[in-house]
């Protein structure tokens, strides 16, 4: 029933974004990219579940394709799929097929106020071993103000859900909160400044504890 739902979710987003491209087709005409990459990687992980270190490398296919429509200057939207299949050599219970869908939203209010919204969809499926495998839905919205000259200001809400397929006691909620500061002290020195909290909670009854996460990030641009 749910992967019903998120390919009925995926027609949907992309049926609507062929409407609106016929829309403004006549003035702005849309881009269509994508990429297929295949080969093997190494890979070392500390697997916090089975309490044992990974060290392996894993055969992959990768193949994605975007589709993007720019409306005005200031204003277009994207979609984007992507499907990643990962065959390990030695480690059998981390082969894994993965499907993700992206949406991007991005317009200006005004002249000062840009608002983006991005939407994630991703199942995970890990055929060898299903109680690792889940699905996820997170949600961002974010908007810019430039203030002034000098000041510019952004605020980032972000909330994810993840749903596992055979133990409802690893599903989780994630929220994040982000207040951003630029200031352009000089021509030459740009100070940019961030404060992030985070929450991860799990659903009840749950063998994991609840997480919470506070970030405080400072940083320049200098032109020498």
């Amino acid at each position: 029933m749910k992967k019903v739902i998120f390919s009925l979710l995926c027609v949907i987003l992309l049926f609507s974004c062929s409407l609106s491209g016929q829309q403004s087709k006549a003035a702005y005409d849309p881009v269509l990219s994508g990429k297929f990459d295949s080969g093997e990687r190494i890979y070392t992980n500390f697997d916090q579940d089975e309490n044992e270190e990974l060290d392996d490398k894993y055969y992959y296919n990768r193949l994605w394709l975007k589709y993007k429509q720019k409306l005005t200057t200031s204003e277009y939207y994207y979609f984007k799929f992507q499907y990643y299949e990962k065959d390990y050599y030695f480690s059998d219970t981390y082969n894994n097929i993965g499907l993700d869908f992206w949406g991007n939203y991005t317009y200006e209010l005004n002249d000062k106020t840009r608002n983006r919204w991005k939407i994630n969809i991703k199942d995970k499926d890990y055929f060898d071993n299903q109680d690792k495998s889940y699905k996820a839905l997170k949600i961002d919205y974010e908007i810019d103000y430039d203030y002034d000259q000098k000041n510019d200001y952004g605020l980032v809400l972000q909330r994810q859900w993840n749903d596992f397929f055979n133990d409802n006691s690893k599903n989780y909620f994630r929220d994040k909160i982000k207040l951003e500061w630029d200031y352009d002290y000089s021509d030459r020195l740009e100070i940019e400044s961030s404060f992030q909290y985070e929450r991860q909670i799990y659903n009840l009854p749950s063998d994991s504890s609840n997480k919470y996460g506070k970030q405080l990030s400072i940083g320049f641009d200098y032109e020498l």
